[in-house]
């Protein structure tokens, strides 16, 4: 996975952070999920976090039926993924201050799967959730050095 991701980086279709992305994560989840509970919960509510606008302007979690760690951090972002939470993460970073003063629910979809294919209502909300993502992302070229 690592190689994969550190071949494609230069392209500039995948983003890839080298240092730190557990540890990172672990720490903007840490407000909503203690790291002494075991499983994947805090790292996929604090990658949610750490990466929205830096770089993503949207995120998409799928889970496997009736995984308790996926519907733990689909009940949390459901709430707090907004540009509220962000702020208090980024402290002060004034790049992104503009997209953070109002307050905002970030774009999230969570899908669950068990291996059939997706119903048409998933299908519409992707591609919801892929229409708020262009408008953030168009207000995030808009409002930062970000390009």
């Amino acid at each position: 996975d690592l190689k994969i991701r550190q071949r494609l980086a230069p392209s500039g279709l995948f983003y890839h952070e080298e240092n730190g992305e557990v540890e990172q994560a672990i720490e903007a989840g840490r407000k909503f999920i203690s790291p002494n509970l075991t499983g994947e919960a805090i790292l996929t509510v604090g990658s949610a976090l750490h990466e929205i606008l830096h770089p993503a302007c949207g995120v998409i979690s799928i889970g496997p039926f009736g995984c308790m760690p996926s519907r733990v951090a689909e009940a949390i972002l459901n709430e707090k993924f907004t540009s509220l939470e962000k702020r208090a993460l980024v402290n002060g970073d004034g790049r992104l201050a503009p997209l953070l003063a109002n307050e905002r629910k970030f774009p999230f979809l969570a899908i669950e799967t068990d291996g059939n294919a997706f119903p048409h209502i998933i299908e519409a909300r992707l591609e919801a959730l892929c229409l708020q993502a262009r408008r953030l992302n168009d207000l995030l070229l808009e409002h930062t050095a970000i390009r």
